[in-house]
């Protein structure tokens, strides 16, 4: 029941993406940006990173995140919006 509804909110989000603007998108971008470098301040946390993406592929990634953040045009996120199939996975713990 719970997975439904987070599930039913974080579709309803993504289509809310279409009424994004250039400047929230801008801000946002840099916002994920300064977190990440505040994050980055804490040993643990440049850790726990550089093994996520190791398991994602390649720890390497993991230096190009404000690369990667500032490639995103809000063209790519208008067309995320507009999303007409999808997959979806849930991990949950057995009871």
């Amino acid at each position: 029941m719970l997975a439904q509804i987070t599930f039913e909110i974080v579709l309803k989000e993504i289509k809310n993406l279409k009424n994004l603007n250039k400047s929230d998108f801008e801000e946002n971008k840099e916002k994920l940006i300064g977190l990440r470098q505040l994050s980055n301040e804490r040993s643990e946390s440049v850790m726990m990173g550089l093994l996520q993406e190791e398991i994602a592929g390649n720890a390497k990634d993991y230096y190009n995140y404000e690369e990667k953040i500032n490639a995103v045009k809000i063209e790519e996120i208008r067309k995320l919006a507009k999303l007409k199939s999808y997959s979806f996975f849930g991990l949950v713990p057995d009871k």
